[in-house]
C-alpha cells in the first residue's frame, strides 16, 4: 500500500520500546537491550563506552520517534542518525571488522530527504556483512553535488544467510524499494551486485532531488 510509510506506519514498524528494568528497544533488524536509562554500567564493556552508548541510542529513538513526523528532514540530520546508528552496531564487533562511513555533503548540508531509506541499505550491510570466523568489511559512502544529487553506496562482505533463515526475509530492503517508488518517482536509481567471485555486496543508490 502507498500509506505504508506514512510516519506513523513507520513507528510501529520500526521501534518497540519497553520502558522500565530490562528496556529493549527495537530499531529496524536490531534490538539493543539497556536496563534502564541512568544505568549505563549494566552494560558488559567499559562505562565511558556504555555511557555514549545510551546517548546514541537516545538519539536514535529521538529521530525515528519524531523527526520522522516530517515529510522530510535535513540531509544533516539523516547522517547524524546514521552515525549514531553505525556507533552503536561498532560496539557490538570485534575490533577487526573494518567499518567505515563517509561522507561529503559539498554544500548541501539542508537539503531536504524523506528519512528513513538510507537505514536499512546499512542494516543490511551489517546483516550480511559481518563473519565471526572470516576477515569482515563495510564500506559506507553518502556524498552530493553541485545538482544537488545523493549518492549512498554500502559495500561489505558477503556471506549469504543459509537458506532456511528467514530472519528479515528481505522485508527491509522491499520497503526501500516501496518508499523510493512513493518519494522519488522516476528520479532515482538503484543497483545491488556482487563481485565476480560472490565475496563483496555492493549497493549504489542514486537520488536525484531536482
Amino acid at each position: 500500500e502507498d500509506d505504508a510509510f506514512a510516519p506513523a506506519r513507520i513507528r510501529a514498524q520500526r521501534v518497540d520500546v519497553a520502558f522500565g528494568v530490562g528496556a529493549s528497544v527495537r530499531l529496524g533488524q536490531e534490538t539493543f537491550v539497556v536496563a534502564e536509562p541512568a544505568a549505563a554500567n549494566a552494560f558488559a564493556f567499559n562505562q565511558e563506552k556504555a555511557q555514549n552508548a545510551v546517548l546514541d541510542l537516545s538519539k536514535l529513538l529521538r529521530h525515528v520517534l519524531y523527526d520522522n513526523e516530517q515529510q522530510f528532514v535535513s540531509l544533516k540530520k539523516e547522517c547524524d542518525f546514521l552515525n549514531n546508528y553505525i556507533s552503536l552496531m561498532r560496539i557490538r564487533l570485534s575490533k577487526e571488522v573494518d567499518v567505515q562511513f563517509h561522507i561529503d555533503l559539498f554544500q548541501n548540508q539542508d537539503l531536504p530527504i524523506a528519512p528513513l531509506i538510507f537505514i536499512s541499505l546499512i542494516e543490511n550491510a551489517f546483516k550480511h556483512g559481518i563473519s565471526p570466523m572470516e576477515k569482515s568489511f563495510i564500506h559506507i559512502s553518502l556524498r552530493t553535488d553541485e545538482r544537488h544529487t545523493i549518492y549512498f553506496r554500502t559495500e561489505n562482505s558477503n556471506f549469504p544467510k543459509k537458506k532456511n533463515d528467514v530472519s528479515g526475509s528481505g522485508i527491509g530492503l522491499e520497503q526501500v524499494k516501496r518508499r523510493l517508488l512513493l518519494m522519488y518517482p522516476n528520479h532515482h536509481e538503484w543497483k545491488q551486485y556482487t563481485d565476480a567471485a560472490n565475496n563483496t555486496y555492493i549497493s549504489e543508490l542514486t537520488i536525484y532531488t531536482e
